[in-house]
């Protein structure tokens, strides 16, 4: 269920721009990749293992969503209905341009920097 998040509905707007949010487990492989790069900064290894808990992961099946669209956030268990969906046009209008803005911003952003870079190339 948690890869077929594009075919899902946001309850609260009806957007399909929906993240799964599920906390998961750390895997084997990811905690030996800590402890290595954390083996040349002792302390740096103890803050990674320690931080690599899993307690927030629920027991009970349960995932966890959100909408990139309304900011909505949900959770649903597997074997019960899927929340009622509500169709809001305005609330999707909304997120589509705010999501627009800010790649927009993020464009804007990533060219300054590099025409600094050019800038600073330049002056060398």
């Amino acid at each position: 269920m948690a890869n077929q998040t594009s075919q899902l509905q946001c309850p609260n707007c009806g957007g399909y721009k929906i993240r799964d949010v599920t906390p998961r487990p750390t895997s084997d492989g990811d905690k030996l990749i800590m402890f290595v790069l954390g083996f040349f900064t002792v302390g740096l290894t103890w803050w990674l293992l320690l931080s690599a808990n899993n307690k927030n992961i629920p027991q009970d099946g349960s995932l966890y969503y959100y909408c990139n669209l309304c900011g909505y956030r949900w959770g649903w268990k597997s074997g019960t209905p899927m929340p009622e969906v509500t169709i809001r046009p305005d609330l999707i209008a909304k997120g589509e341009q705010k999501l627009k803005e800010e790649q927009k911003r993020r464009d804007d952003e990533y060219w300054e920097e590099q025409q600094k870079k050019r800038a600073n190339e330049n002056k060398k």
